[in-house]
């Protein structure tokens, strides 16, 4: 029998909080360590995926602890939107 996909168990809540919270301080102390980093670079760099990172960095810019500092031009695509720590 398949476990429903959103659970109500108090305890795997709590675990899926701790993890969110260890992986916003991972982000934090990365580029505290590190100086700014585009979503993708900041996934390469920490073993998160990009989706994890885009989720984490825009609650951290909604809280402002993280701000967009500029772009990155690369050889193809889009240009990189770089993230750093809020120096307010």
């Amino acid at each position: 029998m398949l476990e429903p996909a959103i659970t109500t168990d108090p305890v795997r809540a709590v675990d899926q909080r701790s993890v969110r919270r260890h992986n916003l301080s991972v982000i934090l102390r990365h580029l505290a360590a590190n100086g700014p980093s585009s979503r993708a670079g900041l996934a390469a760099q920490t073993g998160l995926t990009k989706a994890t990172v885009s989720s984490l960095v825009g609650q951290l810019i909604e809280r402002g602890m993280l701000s967009e500092q500029g772009s990155r031009t690369g050889a193809v695509g889009r240009p990189a939107r770089t993230i750093g720590l809020n120096p307010q």
